[in-house]
């Protein structure tokens, strides 16, 4: 059996927590990224929840009460594999 120890930090995205949280996740070599939204139509539908982590560690959050997501550019553009659900 494989066990993985998993820390789940949600955070609201407009708080300096995130930037932090950011920190952890942009050297991993490979995360893991989904989008929960209102539907598939990016003219019309919103984004409601923002997940990233790895095996370790994860964030995920609010995107509703998003004030800057900029922190997380950092963590997409990365020397790395980024697998998107």
């Amino acid at each position: 059996m494989i066990r993985f120890r998993h820390a789940l930090l949600a955070v609201p995205l407009a708080c300096a927590a995130l930037a932090q949280a950011v920190e952890r996740l942009v050297g991993r070599p490979v995360l893991a990224c989904d989008l929960e939204t209102t539907g598939l139509d990016p003219h019309r539908d919103e984004v409601l929840l923002v997940q990233v982590g790895d095996d370790r560690y994860q964030i995920a959050g609010d995107a509703r009460n998003v004030t800057d997501l900029s922190p997380l550019k950092a963590v997409l553009e990365r020397d790395g594999i980024t697998v998107f659900h």
